[in-house]
């Protein structure tokens, strides 16, 4: 059933809180590992519609918002583009509307939970899976932290992807046999080995060769 009012402002708080944390990292230069968690954003939705509306309802949304990773693959290409050219403009000084991305990603997550029913499972999945935080969250670092550094969060949000990919695939094929809280353990264990596997050595080996 859908959240009520108290329910609705504190799934909007959390996910808010959550992304806050996310707008942080950028600011430290952690401009990486905000990328990479804003493409793990669809997990918390996927909770609260396994809580709000079932496991079947939540595997559902699952297949829809891996119906949007081709789309997001494209966008954050288009963007990498985009912001190719941008690099040359200076960081920005005085207050940026960035900080409002907390607060449209916890509507938006409350939002999907509260309307399930009437957009339908693969609706809301897809709807969750648009990059929509992620866009308004490189705006925003552009525009404080220069095109290098959302250039490098926008690459992180894509290398994200694939992992994002792997753990709605797992989530919706464990939540055939097993309970919501399995299903989504297993599945973001997995897509976190997968991270780890396909991350660059922080300490590349170069080969030095003695000229003689």
């Amino acid at each position: 059933m859908p959240p009520a009012l108290p329910e609705f402002l504190s799934q909007t708080l959390l996910i808010a809180t959550l992304v806050a944390a996310l707008l942080l990292l950028t600011r430290r230069g952690s401009a990486a590992v905000a990328g990479l968690s804003t493409a793990a954003l669809s997990a918390p939705t996927l909770a609260l519609l396994a809580h709000h509306e079932g496991l079947h309802f939540a595997q559902r949304a699952a297949l829809g918002t891996l119906l949007t990773t081709p789309i997001c693959a494209q966008l954050s290409a288009l963007a990498l583009s985009w912001l190719a050219r941008q690099q040359r403009h200076p960081p920005a000084d005085g207050p940026s509307a960035v900080w409002l991305s907390p607060l449209l990603a916890g509507l938006m997550s409350a939002a999907i939970c509260a309307m399930a029913n009437g957009l339908g499972a693969l609706s809301a999945g897809f709807i969750s899976g648009l990059p929509l935080v992620a866009s308004w969250t490189m705006l925003g670092t552009l525009r404080h932290s220069g095109g290098d550094t959302a250039a490098r969060y926008v690459r992180a949000y894509q290398r994200g992807l694939w992992p994002r990919c792997l753990m709605n695939l797992v989530f919706a094929l464990a939540a055939m046999r097993l309970d919501a809280v399995s299903s989504m353990a297993i599945a973001l264990g997995i897509s976190a080995l997968l991270l780890i596997q396909s991350s660059p050595s922080p300490h590349p080996r170069t080969s030095s060769r003695s000229s003689s």
